[in-house]
């Protein structure tokens, strides 16, 4: 199952000042890593949903890079500026 150190060193290889959508982050994640079957399983079930672990996991990640000024998050383009 991928941790938060597993995506934080996947996105370490983005080079600062790069900007990328949240779908090439997505895929920049899966692709570097072997998702297992609890990774794609729904992180709640106290509700109707399909977003996977994994994806609910690299979304903390970067919360907490965009806390700590690591990345700037554009809301209206759901793009992410790597600093």
């Amino acid at each position: 199952m991928i941790q938060s150190q597993d995506i934080k060193r996947i996105l370490s290889q983005i080079p600062s000042g790069k900007t990328m959508p949240i779908k090439g982050i997505q895929k920049l994640v899966s692709d570097n890593f072997l998702l297992t079957d609890e990774d794609l399983q729904p992180h709640t079930h106290t509700r109707k949903t399909t977003y996977p672990r994994w994806k609910h996991r690299l979304q903390g990640v970067l919360h907490g890079l965009k806390g700590n000024n690591q990345v700037l998050h554009n809301k209206l383009t759901h793009q992410y500026t790597f600093l």
